[in-house]
């Protein structure tokens, strides 16, 4: 999929949809908002309206269609691409002979499952998001994501003094790295390191106050991960930071759930 601009929606049905952002009668885009709510994308070049699972609703001037073989509604929708989904993450893809999500992500649903399943309530996300634009191959954020803590203590130095009054440390006996099929997760077994660098006390009681039921859950290994200090990437560019993730929940903020993670697989 890569620099494609594409559109995700819930459609009708209730079901994620996702498809280009490309108009298909002359290629113009139809979506220019990056969140929000609609009944149809229309195109501003020739009025061509999509409904939200892409299909064509409605063309501008339909007598001038009149009598035209090659004009089918039903074969004139925007461009779709598979979708499938894990636990509350949606990928997508335009490869109709790439593998099943289940088989692209293998056992590396075994660590997904610590930000994806720690709560019987699954998880559900919330408006706004913060965007970088790096000029470099992908494979510069990915490969730093999945396999590069050695920075942190140089890098980040200076704001975990003025957070922490201390330099921090690392220690390779307590540090970890796995890779499944190209996707990779380092961490730590410190519970709630990430957690703490959001610099809020309410969220580490949430964690302490819950850290037994994410240990009945997903057992005593996994609870250890689900705020700690750790950085991962679905290949090829899904990356985040696990150990954050969670904390949203210890927020207590519940909102609609509008908003939706793009991936490619």
């Amino acid at each position: 999929m890569g620099e494609d601009a594409v559109i995700v929606s819930r459609g009708e049905d209730g079901k994620i949809h996702t498809f280009l952002n490309s108009c298909s009668h002359r290629g113009n885009r139809v979506c220019f908002a990056e969140v929000g709510k609609t009944r149809r994308f229309t195109c501003n070049f020739h009025g061509w309206s999509y409904g939200l699972d892409g299909s064509l609703k409605s063309v501008s001037r339909p007598k001038s269609y009149d009598g035209k073989s090659n004009f089918d509604k039903s074969r004139l929708g925007l461009h779709q691409a598979r979708v499938e989904s894990y636990k509350g993450m949606h990928f997508a893809c335009f490869d109709p002979d790439a593998p099943s999500l289940e088989e692209y992500l293998g056992d590396f649903r075994w660590y997904l499952d610590v930000i994806l399943d720690n709560d019987e309530g699954g998880i559900e996300f919330i408006d706004g998001n913060i965007k970088s634009r790096l000029k470099c191959n992908w494979k510069f954020p990915a490969e730093n994501f999945v396999g590069d803590s050695y920075h942190a203590p140089w890098t980040h130095s200076s704001a975990l003094i003025a957070m922490f009054g201390k330099q921090p440390t690392m220690r390779p006996d307590r540090s970890y790295h796995a890779n499944v099929n190209g996707h990779g997760w380092e961490f730590g077994l410190d519970f709630i390191g990430n957690a703490a660098t959001l610099n809020s006390p309410q969220i580490v009681e949430y964690l302490r106050e819950h850290e037994a039921r994410f240990a009945e859950r997903l057992g005593k290994v996994r609870s250890r991960m689900v705020a700690s200090l750790s950085s991962a990437n679905v290949f090829r560019t899904c990356p985040s930071w696990p150990g954050t993730i969670p904390s949203a929940r210890g927020t207590q903020k519940v909102r609609e759930k509008r908003s939706f993670i793009p991936g490619y697989f």
